[in-house]
């Protein structure tokens, strides 16, 4: 019995019935009364919940609907004068001028004025002309933009403005010619902190406690705001608040949520579409369910004087109803020393104490046939004993001998009950070995009982039985006796035999497995060692069996696994041994080879030889016609006692060198392969190291224009290791892909490029520069990489339009789209994107063009021979046309000489990088470098 079950035992001793009876009801009905306390407030507050938000989304779309109106009528006013405006007036800017200062709707609507730009984006007339609008270059302005590619109407993001430094607004629609095509575009800007703003909101709509928001959800912006200090505040970016993210992807309709200032407020949402915005209407949660909280308190109190008068409505109800049976207790308590026979007890009521004393009344009755029972139970035991399938026996332990067996043990050993009755076990020769009769005696005769004791007995023909026998001592008529249950292992033991040789088979091929390898291995070498004769081991793996089991199934990869067995088992001669030790992986044990080790080689590369032959024949796999071919790895091994994990992996080894070699080839263990695996695990092991103890820096080789001004710089990595030195990426880098610690190392790296751009920041002469971080492919692939980036520039405090990230073409082999759509969300907060070895790899035009690229980058192998190589020039002039049809800069790296430059500046390519401008430095040096540049 566990400490736990006293405790509570002891528990229930020390209090009566009285007491845990009343603490069980209590127990009920605080339960009861809670869940109901608690299903009232869930009820009250969703009630509450429903109410205000039905009356805030009613108030947020007439506020939506009004803000709607008034854009739509903005921009309706700018199409009427529009339409006035004639093809040849934007060629005299004095007529567009009168024109327009004809318009009063203009300056009455538009209380920051309108101008009119030609295709050029420059602006050619302006009301009111003191704005100074004209001549002054638009193009960059998003509601111009947008208007000129689209044709069609645009409202713009709220921005401050540069003349006015308040929140303003620009709309634009376009000017068209008799064709309909676009010859201009009419803007106006809206002052929004002006009391006459084009959106006129009105708190009238708002309850004394509730706030309102105009959301510009293209770019995540507060337009206008009940709190003037939120004005045209930016937003979390995406991910972040989630529910704020289903606001801007158009979600309509109320919820509870925690905006950007950590407040819980109820929020209704309703869009206005002619602007890609939404208006809110919030109020905070502590004054949304107010009203309910005095609710909750009377309830509460309510619950606790229920409690406090049930509790004691029960402790006196059941001290009434317990009292007789307390009285019968104290009367049972005094009969102690009365016969139970005689003990008879009486009350007078037939409730529940009246049943419990008829039931103790008939227990006494019960033990008056127990003696009764007694007796008949032991004829039952007699006949059991004589019918039980196992052998039972009675002996006198003085002597040994036989008093009682049962039929199964005549059965069991052969011997009728009258040949055994009275003659020592000994004298009948049963046990097979007497020190397990020893034993089982001693122990007996320490304990008084022995069990499952495992032994081997003879039976009266001589056949060996192996069983359990079990043994307790008994009293029988003044003598100490043993009572013995002897129970027959034979069918056991045969099946643990067979279960043994089961657990050394591959069950799907028939062939040994493993476990048998292990086991073999120790005997051959054994053998080969006493012998002077050497072994070989043969390590078979199929290519590309993976793609049979994704393509048509596993069943189909089953059967090829069978087939190749048989045919490996045909290969090898009687002493050798094929075995599966798990996948598509064989095993073949050469045994009994030459001692010589050239004539070894020699026996076995005739097996190898065998085994790509065969193995390479055309396959029939329930109607499918399959080719496949297998690599091998051979070591041999004998001339010295050595474990089979170390012969195994030696053959492993040699296996994947000749994987590496084409495949369906077979290559020896040689010493070097097991040099290169520890180097390389050397080396893997100090790149680790170099993690923990910051072992890498960052040099950066500078980017100039054709002016000879740096305009960016590539960051570097390089390693500096106590072991190797300045180890150059080259040496590591492929290594750290290949074993997942480029992933560390490239957040390293992007963090300490952010680092060293926040403080250029504060230098004005470097604060306009970019750095470029390399990311592997790996590394852009990986699911958290947007969310790292974001959360790199937003600890550090970077900004992001300093930060370019230089990605090759093999990011694209695989996932392109997703590799697009986490481009498109980067370069949507500012970063910029750099096609690195632009033309070395292989990248689909259809992609190329979709990417949100900044710069391709020509691959240094193309600039090397570009003086002597009309291809190499061929290709550069294409990718600086290619880059300049799609909108990207184009840089030339490892320009090393005036004349590479200069060819490349005839062909239009005005951004370099190389040993002609600069190595890459180290922080220290570049800002020597850097300095000296600037210097007058």
């Amino acid at each position: 019995m566990t400490q736990q079950t006293l405790s509570k035992f002891n528990w229930r001793q020390k209090h009566s019935l009285k007491t845990r009876v009343t603490l069980l009801t209590l127990v009920i009905f605080l339960t009861s009364i809670w869940s109901l306390v608690l299903y009232a407030d869930r009820t009250l507050k969703r009630d509450i919940h429903d109410l205000l938000g039905n009356q805030q989304y009613l108030t947020a779309s007439v506020l939506a609907a009004e803000v709607n109106h008034e854009i739509e009528n903005a921009l309706h006013a700018l199409n009427r004068v529009a339409v006035n405006i004639r093809p040849e007036m934007m060629t005299d800017g004095n007529a567009l001028q009168v024109s327009l200062e004809r318009q009063p709707l203009l300056q009455d609507r538009f209380n920051a004025g309108a101008f009119v730009v030609d295709m050029n984006g420059v602006a050619i007339a302006s009301v009111p002309s003191s704005a100074g609008r004209v001549g002054v270059s638009y193009e960059d302005r998003d509601y111009i933009r947008q208007v000129f590619s689209s044709g069609k109407p645009f409202v713009g993001r709220p921005v401050i403005g540069r003349r006015l430094n308040t929140p303003i607004l620009g709309l634009g629609v376009p000017i068209f010619d008799s064709d309909k095509k676009v010859i201009g575009v009419l803007a106006s800007i809206v002052n929004l902190s002006e009391s006459n703003a084009l959106i006129a909101l009105h708190k009238t709509y708002l309850n004394k406690d509730e706030r309102f928001l105009i959301v510009d959800t293209r770019n995540r912006l507060i337009v206008q705001a009940s709190e003037e200090n939120r004005t045209m505040e930016l937003l979390p970016p995406e991910g972040v608040n989630v529910p704020l993210d289903r606001f801007i992807r158009g979600f309509e309709g109320t919820m509870v949520f925690t905006n950007p200032l950590n407040e819980e407020v109820l929020a209704s949402v309703k869009s206005i579409p002619v602007a890609g915005w939404y208006a809110a209407i919030v109020l905070p949660s502590r004054i949304a369910f107010a009203p309910i909280r005095n609710l909750e308190r009377n309830i509460l109190l309510a619950a606790f004087l229920f409690t406090l008068i049930a509790g004691c409505l029960t402790w006196w109800v059941l001290g009434r109803q317990l009292a007789p049976l307390q009285r019968v207790a104290a009367r049972l308590a005094m009969s102690r020393d009365v016969n139970q026979t005689e003990l008879k007890l009486s009350y007078g009521r037939d409730d529940e104490i009246g049943q419990l004393i008829e039931a103790f009344n008939g227990l006494l009755a019960d033990l008056a046939n127990r003696q009764k029972l007694l007796q008949e139970s032991t004829e039952l035991h007699r006949v059991a004993f004589r019918t039980s399938p196992d052998a039972v026996t009675i002996t006198r332990l003085s002597d040994g001998c036989y008093l009682d067996v049962n039929d199964g043990f005549t059965k069991l050993f052969g011997w009728t009950r009258d040949e055994v009755v009275g003659i020592p076990s000994i004298k009948l020769g049963i046990w097979h070995d007497l020190k397990d009769r020893t034993s089982f005696m001693e122990q007996l005769r320490l304990t008084g009982r022995c069990e499952s004791f495992e032994t081997t007995f003879i039976e009266k023909n001589g056949r060996l039985i192996p069983a359990i026998v079990s043994g307790n001592t008994i009293e029988l008529n003044g003598e100490l006796c043993l009572l013995a249950v002897t129970h027959d292992i034979s069918m056991r033991k045969a099946a643990l035999i067979e279960i043994q040789e089961l657990s050394y088979t591959d069950t799907m091929t028939g062939l040994p497995n493993r476990k048998f390898f292990d086991r073999q291995f120790k005997l051959s070498v054994s053998d080969s060692v006493a012998k002077n004769e050497l072994c070989a081991l043969v390590y078979i793996d199929l290519d590309n069996f993976k793609s049979l089991n994704e393509s048509f199934g596993h069943d189909k990869g089953d059967l090829l696994l069978k087939k190749v067995a048989r045919r490996i088992k045909e290969v090898v001669g009687v002493d050798d041994i094929a075995m599966r030790i798990g996948g598509d992986k064989f095993l073949i044990l050469l045994q009994h080879l030459s001692g010589e080790q050239e004539l070894a080689t020699t026996q076995a590369q005739s097996i190898g030889d065998k085994v790509l032959t065969v193995l390479s024949q055309p396959y029939y796999l329930s109607g499918l016609e399959h080719f496949t071919t297998c690599s091998l790895g051979i070591t041999l091994f004998g001339n010295q006692d050595e474990r089979a994990s170390e012969a195994l992996n030696r053959a492993e080894l040699a296996m994947y060198q000749a994987k590496s070699a084409g495949r369906n080839t077979y290559r020896f263990y040689d010493r070097r392969m097991q040099l290169e695996v520890s180097a390389r695990a050397t080396m893997e092991s100090n790149l680790r190291e170099a993690l923990r103890n910051n072992q890498f820096i960052l040099h950066y080789q500078p980017q100039v224009d054709e002016f000879g001004q740096i305009v960016g710089l590539e960051s570097l990595i390089r390693w500096s290791s106590p072991q190797y030195g300045m180890v150059p990426p080259a040496d590591f880098i492929l290594l750290a892909e290949e074993t997942g610690l480029i992933l560390p190392i490239g957040i390293w790296a992007l963090e300490e490029a952010c680092l060293q751009l926040v403080q250029w920041s504060s230098i004005p002469s470097r604060a306009h520069l970019t750095i470029a971080v390399n990311v592997s492919a790996s590394q852009f692939n990986q699911v958290d990489f947007v969310p790292m980036v974001m959360d790199t520039i937003h600890r550090t405090g970077a900004k992001p339009h300093n930060l370019k990230l230089e990605i090759t073409e093999s990011v694209l082999i695989n996932q392109a789209e997703s590799v697009i759509e986490k481009m498109k969300l980067l370069k949507g907060i500012g970063v910029q994107f750099s096609l690195d070895d632009f033309g070395t790899g292989f990248s689909s035009l259809s992609y190329l063009k979709r990417m949100p690229l900044d710069q391709l980058k020509i691959d240094q192998s193309f600039i090397r021979d570009i003086l002597v190589d009309r291809n190499d020039e061929a290709i550069a002039r294409t990718v600086i046309e290619l880059g300049k049809t799609l909108g990207f800069s184009v840089i030339a790296e490892g320009v090393e000489t005036q004349a590479q430059r200069n060819a490349l500046f005839a062909l239009g390519c005005v951004l370099y990088q190389g040993y002609l401008f600069s190595r890459p430095l180290p922080i220290d040096e570049l800002e020597g470098y850097l300095a000296a540049k600037h210097s007058p």
